[in-house]
């Protein structure tokens, strides 16, 4: 009775030394043993708690109990395999054991194993209908797998059941925001707030929800109070990288800010570093000379030849092996790597899969499923996998892993394709770029970066570079000669169609990258361009709600009528690309200009018009028309931004011709030359692998 009483006031010390007590007597005294294994575990006490608890199961093999205390204490310290087997014996003794089918099915939902885990929820569910978090747990599964319409079915049964259920709010709102139900999810998102104020995913919610309708004021100061509710990684990852959507953060400014991240959350890993295993010997950089790497390993013992690994190993960190735009770009790289000099692996933390996911595999000699996997036990596994250079693909967006790389696994680190900006991870060596997104001296207009067709690269080295771009990133910047990108069309892709101005009579101009990037500045723009461009109209991407209003009211005051306006939600794949053929003319945004979205409408036949400029992430449309021969559609000003769109929407002819030969500009132009785009980055690998190299002065 003593113990019990202890066990639930959680006194765990006091615990111990009562069940040992008991044990001193009785030995084999089965409760005691149990609850003294739980107080074991209650204290970090991992390695003597599951030596206690097995002894317990090997001498009552039929009581559940037993086998579920074990389970619940190896799923504590990690070991999730083990963990799942003890949680299925405890449930093959006991059939209606509630607990172990919800701590089975989270056991399952870590690892990824969706289809498992949501079994497992609904059993428990069947077993207790009238639990609000029984429903709620199954909903984040179903979340979670995609099936969003389910999930919300389920959350709606936990609300009913328990209407102030705060974390059922606030995963309704997000299942809704996936939905595109931007108010309604809002309204729930404030719901788990009014409930629990300092409730940081609540107010992260909202402030996703703020940036997705362009409120961007109204995300920062979400992000803010996530943060300050609950000063985690994640929270300042959103507001990090929410600043380069905000036209008031230049690129100096981004950097001060992501100090912050390194200073709180990275540098204080430095003592998890720890000296590398890696061959340290230039001669990897060559491919001839790993292609006799593996003959050179197996000379007899007493050889005076070095021994040399046989190839660089290049690992790949993402949650977006997938149709999404790391997926994209990456797949054209990592189908055209040298095998023979380099050896690629990835490290996949999602457990959604499609036909990308496919390909990368197959282009990979490595591939490890990171989900559920902690930061501290990848950064193992990639030294175990003995990581020549380490590519982080996220940087500050969803699912980071920045603080792997803060613990240094691999001796070269580099930072790529998620968002060409800083990590401000001092731990992390280097960051790609091209010419065009940091160019020698970006205080200088971009019209001064050389116009140059796609067939005269490299550019020429006064733009390759400099002090002044150094200053804006934690990272040395490494130019790849040509293109930042590069870019393989769907295969789906439908055919463009012809200029739809010639049926319409009327010019179409269209945005559909993430609404958060249509800044005031860029409505204004457009406004303007409207303006000049009579019976002209906008095709916009915007998801329903309120927020519309409030774009119309805004060109409204600027005098263009809301009948010459069109939004657009959320659609299909096959759909937003065959939505191009409405758009004569598209217009990026600023400061963040478009990637994917300036790739697949360039494909279309849609010329884009851009604004260049000062930090990287505004000067992406620079790079890609650059790469295509058309960098005189990157204004270096907003005035000549938007006398660009109005004077290129007056000339219907090249519009024309823009539009029938835009698939030929990019098939010849480096942004398609996937093989040189592979020779181009292994190339610097090698040179960083080389300066790896170098003794150290």
């Amino acid at each position: 009775m003593l113990a019990r009483d202890q066990m639930k006031s959680g006194r765990l010390p006091e615990l111990e030394q009562t069940c040992r007590a008991i044990l001193s007597q009785h030995p084999e005294h089965p409760q005691a043993m149990q609850l003294l294994g739980v107080a074991l575990a209650g204290q970090g006490r991992f390695d003597d708690a599951i030596e206690i608890l097995a002894e317990a199961v090997r001498q009552r093999p039929a009581a559940p109990q037993a086998h579920y205390n074990l389970a619940k204490t190896l799923a504590d310290c990690g070991r999730g395999d083990e963990a799942i087997d003890a949680y299925r014996r405890a449930i093959q003794l006991r059939p209606a054991y509630v607990q172990a089918h919800t701590n089975l099915a989270i056991a399952l939902h870590g690892q990824g194993r969706l289809d498992e885990a949501i079994a497992e929820y609904r059993l428990a569910v069947s077993l207790q209908e009238n639990s609000p978090e029984a429903h709620y747990n199954l909903a984040n599964a179903l979340k979670d797998a995609g099936l969003v319409d389910e999930a919300i079915a389920e959350y709606r049964q936990a609300l009913q059941l328990r209407p102030r259920y705060a974390q059922a709010h606030a995963n309704l709102g997000s299942a809704l925001f996936l939905k595109g139900e931007i108010d309604e999810a809002k309204a729930h998102a404030e719901a788990a707030i009014d409930i629990d104020p300092a409730f940081a995913e609540a107010h992260n919610l909202l402030g996703n929800l703020a940036k997705e309708t362009g409120q961007l004021d109204e995300a920062l100061a979400h992000y803010r109070r996530a943060f300050s509710a609950r000063p985690e990684p994640w929270a300042l990852g959103n507001y990090l990288y929410m600043l380069h959507f905000h036209p008031d953060f230049d690129a100096l400014r981004i950097r001060e800010e992501h100090r912050r991240y390194n200073e709180r959350f990275a540098a204080p890993l430095a003592s998890r570093i720890h000296p590398h295993a890696s061959d340290r010997s230039a001669q990897r950089t060559s491919a001839s000379s790993t292609r006799l790497s593996s003959t050179l390993r197996l000379r007899p013992e007493g050889s005076s030849s070095k021994s040399v690994e046989p190839r660089l190993r290049v690992g790949y960190v993402s949650p977006h092996f997938r149709r999404h735009p790391a997926g994209r770009f990456l797949l054209p790289l990592l189908e055209n790597h040298d095998h023979g000099a380099f050896e690629i692996f990835c490290y996949s933390g999602d457990w959604r899969r499609d036909e990308i996911t496919e390909r990368l595999q197959r282009a990979s000699d490595g591939w490890r499923c990171t989900v559920g996997v902690s930061d501290e036990e990848l950064a193992r596994l990639i030294r175990e996998d003995r990581i020549d250079i380490l590519v982080d693909l996220t940087m500050h967006m969803e699912n980071s892993r920045l603080l792997v790389f803060a613990r240094k696994p691999a001796p070269v680190q580099v930072t790529y394709l998620a968002y060409c900006s800083t990590t401000g991870v001092e731990t992390i060596d280097y960051r790609l770029t091209d010419p065009y997104l940091d160019p020698a001296n970006v205080a200088q207009p971009p019209s001064a970066v050389s116009e140059r067709s796609s067939e005269t690269f490299p550019p020429s080295a006064e733009h390759t570079g400099g002090p002044l771009c150094h200053n804006f990133y934690s990272e040395e910047s490494v130019h790849l000669p040509r293109t930042y990108w590069c870019f393989e069309p769907p295969a789906d892709a439908p055919a463009v169609a012809d200029l739809p101005a010639s049926a319409n009579g009327h010019i179409t101009f269209g945005c559909l990258n993430n609404f958060a990037k249509v800044t005031a500045p860029t409505l204004a723009a457009w406004a303007e361009i409207l303006g000049r461009v009579p019976g002209s109209k906008l095709l916009l991407h915007c998801p329903p709600g309120g927020h519309r209003q409030r774009v119309l009211a805004d060109l409204a005051d600027r005098g263009v009528n809301a009948n010459r306006v069109e939004f657009v939600a959320r659609i299909a794949f096959q759909d937003y690309l065959r939505l191009h053929n409405r758009i004569d003319i598209a217009l990026d945004p600023f400061p963040y200009a478009g990637g994917t979205t300036t790739c697949d409408a360039l494909w279309m036949g849609v010329p884009v018009v851009s604004l260049a400029g000062q930090t990287a992430v505004s000067r992406a449309g620079l790079s890609l028309l650059s790469n295509v021969g058309l960098s005189e559609l990157a204004a270096p000003t907003r005035e000549e931004y938007v006398r660009l769109a109005a004077s290129l929407a007056r000339d219907l002819p090249r519009l024309s011709e823009l539009r029938r030969t835009l698939r030929q500009r990019m098939r010849r132009s480096p942004l398609m030359n996937a093989p040189q785009f592979a020779r181009d980055v292994e190339t610097e690998y090698r040179m960083m692998w080389a300066k790896w190299c170098e003794p150290a002065r």
